[in-house]
């Protein structure tokens, strides 16, 4: 998923990755969701929502 200049990338180890969108890779951060992801994340109104194996978490700014 591709937003705000960034790409998040999720592998299976349950980590989410966030890159900078351009020709050179540039690795921004890892965060660790600790579950197998296996679904793209989505993003809606300012919030990203992570699918793993057992749960749905949402990430953002609180109202």
């Amino acid at each position: 998923m591709a937003a705000d200049g960034k790409i998040y990338l999720s592998n299976e180890d349950g980590e989410m990755l966030v890159v900078a969108a351009g020709p050179d890779f540039k690795q921004i951060a890892t965060n660790s969701i600790g579950e197998l992801l296996m679904a793209t994340p989505a993003l809606s109104r300012d919030v990203m929502y992570v699918r793993s194996l057992r749960t749905l978490t949402a990430i953002g700014a609180k109202p």
